[in-house]
């Protein structure tokens, strides 16, 4: 099954994300609710040069139909953040199946090549009270990241 993408740019830098970040840790801190965060590093696969050039954007394309709109992203490189408002650490198994399961098939671009990603995907989760901060989400999930690179392609580990 192919998906057909076209690229965009509507997925958030690492600067906007982090004050928009910071705005959800004090909402959740305030109202205590539960915040998770992945890490994506993609490993994009084309024949065309150009298609593979565009690996990020097209990533961030198929990336946003697949979200809730509740969802934050972002995008350093082939590096992709996404925090999770009202998700707690059983939210995030599924999410990361989802994940590896839209991004096993290949995608079709607007001039017919077509790209395919590999992932790695680290995760963690917050309950969402004093001790949340953004340095520790970011840590932690930097930290699963790792982890999910040592275990292999297409893997994830949660926090």
């Amino acid at each position: 099954m192919n998906n057909k993408l076209s690229v965009i740019g509507d997925i958030y830098s690492e600067d906007v994300f982090k004050v928009i970040m910071d705005y959800e840790i004090a909402r959740a801190k305030r109202y205590p609710t539960p915040m998770s965060l992945l890490c994506v590093e993609i490993l994009p696969a084309a024949e065309n040069p150009d298609t593979l050039n565009a690996a990020s954007n097209l990533f961030a394309s198929a990336l946003k139909m697949h979200m809730r709109s509740a969802d934050i992203p972002c995008v350093n490189g082939r590096e992709f953040k996404i925090l999770l408002p009202a998700t707690n650490q059983n939210g995030l198994n599924p999410t990361c199946m989802r994940m590896l399961s839209v991004f096993k098939n290949s995608f079709e671009v607007e001039d017919g090549s077509t790209i395919s990603f590999s992932l790695y995907i680290g995760g963690t989760a917050h309950d969402g009270n004093e001790t949340l901060s953004r340095d520790v989400l970011l840590e932690k999930g930097q930290a699963a990241l790792l982890l999910a690179k040592q275990k292999g392609i297409n893997s994830y580990v949660i926090l």
